[in-house]
């Protein structure tokens, strides 16, 4: 199960860094973006496949109005 994390605070640090930031278990990979990332990820088109079974938890940034 992919966990997409979004926060401003991760800007500034090296994508690859952050992932070393969460280990949640076996099964789960965080994918930590900054609201800017995200925005351009979730526009292209196997993004927008795969955020179809999307469940959101919380939305800070209004991306899913």
């Amino acid at each position: 199960m992919d966990l997409i994390l979004i926060s401003e605070k991760f800007a500034g640090v090296r994508f690859l860094d952050r992932f070393d930031m969460f280990r949640i278990g076996e099964g789960f990979e965080v994918k930590p973006y900054t609201p800017e990332e995200f925005r351009i990820k979730m526009n292209k088109i196997g993004w927008k496949e795969a955020l179809k079974d999307k469940v959101v938890i919380l939305d800070d940034y209004s991306l899913f109005e």
